[in-house]
C-alpha cells in the first residue's frame, strides 16, 4: 500500500529516497478539504459498494461448510478430499493479496477490486456450474479464492483512502458488519434449497452466492472512484482534482488555486520523505522487523479463530444437534442465524472502543482476544447446543 503519512525509523544502509524531516500533519490540507465534505451521499454509496464486496466475502467463507456433504456425495469424496476443498480458498486467500499488493500500487485501488470482484462472479459461477468433477471444482474454487484475496486488501485501502479522517474508523469498522450479513444469506438459501434432502442443490446455492459480488461490480463500474490520496501520490492530479471537487459540490465549495498548490507541496513532501520499496524484504528490515512478525501473528490467530470457526461451527452444531435427537433441521438454520446476528455488531462495537483513549487500537483488540480465549475454553468444557450456538461469534 501506499504510506501517505508514516514515519518509520529510519535506519536504512541502502536507500535512494530523499529522507527529510516529516511533519506529522503533512496531508492535513487535503484531510480538512475532505471533512468539509462529509455530508456527500458518495460516501454511503462507496459504503454499499464495499458492504457488498464483504457481504460475498462472509459467504463464500460459509458456503463449503454448508455444502461440503452433497458435494461429497455427488463426488464420492473421501475425508481428505473433502478437507482439500474446504482449503482450497484459503489458499487462494494467501495468494491474492501477494499480488494485489504490487498491482494495487501501481494501477490504483479501483481497478483491483472490479478486477478481483470479476474474477470471483466469473470463477464461482463456473464452479458451481460446470464443475463436472472434484478436480474441476477444486481448480475454479482455488482461483475464485485468488480473487477474493486480491479484492479485500485494496477494498480496505480504497475506503480508508477515500473517507475523512474523522470517519474512518466508522466506515472501515462498519464495512465488516457485511460479513455475517453474507453468511446469514447462505444459511437461508441452504434452509430454503432444503440441503440436506436435496443435495443436488449445492450448485444452485453456489451460484447465488455469488450475487452480492455482481451486484457490487455494478455499483462499482457506475460511480465509484479512484482513491483520490492514490491519484494524487502518483501525479494524476488533475483527475484526483475533480473528485475533489465533485464531493465539494454538495456543500457548494471549490478547490482555489491557492489550495490546489498547497496541496500539491504536501503530496510532494510526503513522496520525498516515504520510503517506499518493491521488496517484501522490507518487512524484515530492522526498523519493520519486529512489527511485521507481531502483526502476522495477531493476524494469524485472528483468522484461525474466525475463518476456523466460521467453518467447523456448522458440522459441531450438526453432530451436537444429532446426539440430543433433534431431528428438525430448522433449528440448527436458527441457531447459525442467530449466532451471526450477534455477531453483526461486534464490529461497531469495536469501532466504538477503539476510539476510547484509554484503550486504543491495541488494547481493544487485547481486550477481543481475551474474551474469545475465556469463551472458547467455557465452549469446550461446556458444550451444551444452545449455549455454543449464541456464544460461538
Amino acid at each position: 500500500m501506499i504510506p501517505l503519512n508514516i514515519k518509520p525509523k529510519l535506519n536504512l544502509r541502502k536507500t535512494t529516497t530523499i529522507q527529510a524531516k516529516t511533519d506529522p500533519n503533512s496531508n492535513q490540507k487535503l484531510d480538512i478539504f475532505l471533512s468539509k465534505t462529509s455530508s456527500n451521499i458518495y460516501y454511503k454509496y462507496l459504503m454499499l459498494a464495499l458492504i457488498l464486496i464483504f457481504m460475498a466475502d462472509g459467504a463464500e467463507m460459509v458456503i463449503i461448510a454448508m455444502t461440503i456433504d452433497s458435494i461429497a456425495l455427488e463426488f464420492n469424496l473421501t475425508s481428505s478430499a473433502k478437507s482439500l476443498l474446504a482449503s482450497i480458498v484459503f489458499i487462494g486467500l494467501l495468494i491474492g493479496p501477494l499480488i494485489s499488493s504490487k498491482i494495487s500500487d501501481k494501477f490504483g485501488r479501483r481497478l483491483i477490486i472490479i478486477t478481483g470482484t470479476s474474477i470471483v462472479v466469473v470463477f464461482g459461477n463456473l464452479a458451481a456450474i460446470f464443475a463436472a468433477n472434484y478436480f474441476w471444482l477444486v481448480t475454479l474454487r482455488f482461483l475464485m479464492g485468488v480473487g477474493v484475496g486480491v479484492i479485500i486488501p485494496s477494498a480496505v485501502s480504497l475506503i480508508s483512502e477515500s473517507v475523512p479522517v474523522e470517519s474512518r474508523s466508522f466506515y472501515l469498522n462498519n464495512v465488516w458488519v457485511a460479513a455475517p450479513l453474507g453468511e446469514i444469506y447462505v444459511y437461508l438459501l441452504c434452509f430454503f434449497f432444503d440441503i440436506n434432502k436435496n443435495a443436488k442443490n449445492w450448485r444452485f446455492i453456489m451460484c447465488l452466492t455469488s450475487l452480492p459480488s455482481l451486484c457490487s461490480l455494478i455499483l462499482l463500474n457506475l460511480k465509484v472512484n479512484e482513491s483520490v490520496r492514490f491519484l494524487l501520490v502518483k501525479g494524476r492530479s488533475a483527475e484526483g482534482f475533480k473528485i475533489l471537487d465533485d464531493l465539494g459540490a454538495c456543500e457548494n465549495l471549490k478547490l482555489t488555486e491557492f489550495e490546489r498548490k498547497m496541496i500539491l507541496e504536501e503530496i510532494e513532501e510526503i513522496n520525498q520523505t516515504q520510503i517506499y520499496s518493491e521488496s517484501y524484504r522490507s518487512l524484515v528490515a530492522e526498523e519493520f522487523r519486529e512489527t511485521s512478525v507481531k502483526l502476522w501473528l495477531i493476524t494469524f490467530a485472528n483468522a484461525f479463530i474466525l475463518y476456523g470457526g466460521l467453518y467447523i461451527f456448522p458440522q459441531i452444531l450438526y453432530a451436537l444437534k444429532a446426539q440430543e435427537n433433534d431431528s428438525l433441521n430448522f433449528n440448527v438454520y436458527f441457531d447459525l442465524i442467530v449466532t451471526s446476528l450477534i455477531y453483526m455488531p461486534t464490529t461497531f462495537i469495536a469501532g466504538v472502543l477503539s476510539d476510547i483513549p484509554a484503550l486504543g487500537r491495541k488494547n481493544s483488540l487485547a481486550l477481543g482476544f481475551v474474551i474469545s480465549c475465556v469463551i472458547c475454553l467455557y465452549c469446550m468444557l461446556f458444550s451444551h447446543v444452545s449455549f455454543l450456538s449464541y456464544s460461538a461469534c
